[in-house]
């Protein structure tokens, strides 16, 4: 019998350094170097097990996995429900159209806390703004169900709204 769903952090590995992330602790320093990146057999077994799969990393993001792309289209061809949340920082163009051209329905949930680079990068340090957002951008127009987890500071409170009306203009 397959259970609902799982939460899995698949990797160890993360370019940006929140200061709330617990990669930034001594104790997640630690965690971070106990842990690895999943192995395919291990992958198949969560796979078998439920019906679906939430990648929202606590020490990484699930797109640094070396094999992602292969990963994400085992459990794609195996129609289970796919949530993979990410900063969208880091990789290329054709990463992104690669892993938008798979043919499911995957809820992509892109973290961008601001309009521009100097809003986005004070809470999520390293983030490249222009990257994130095309990558989020892409995958609106590749139909996927895309999310844009925007968390209200100080700093950024005063674009909300401004963001509101681009996630509704490109229907995320």
């Amino acid at each position: 019998q397959l259970r609902n769903s799982c939460n899995i952090d698949f990797s160890n590995k993360c370019l940006l350094q929140c200061p709330f992330c617990q990669r930034q602790s001594i104790e997640g320093r630690d965690k971070v170097k106990q842990s690895f990146d999943m192995s395919f057999e291990d992958w198949k077994k969560i796979i078998h097990t439920f019906k679906g799969v939430h990648m929202c990393g606590q020490l990484s993001d699930p797109i640094y996995h070396p094999q992602f792309i292969q990963y994400l289209q085992y459990a794609a061809e195996r129609k289970k429900r796919i949530h993979i949340h990410t900063t969208g920082t880091g990789k290329k163009k054709s990463f992104w159209k690669e892993a938008f051209s798979i043919q499911h329905p995957i809820r992509w949930v892109f973290g961008i806390d601001g309009l521009d680079q100097k809003t986005c990068n004070l809470h999520r340090i390293g983030q490249n703004f222009h990257q994130s957002f095309k990558a989020m951008l892409l995958g609106s127009q590749s139909h996927h169900r895309i999310v844009w987890q925007f968390i209200p500071f100080q700093h950024n409170e005063h674009q909300i709204e401004r963001a509101k009306e681009i996630a509704h203009k490109y229907n995320i």
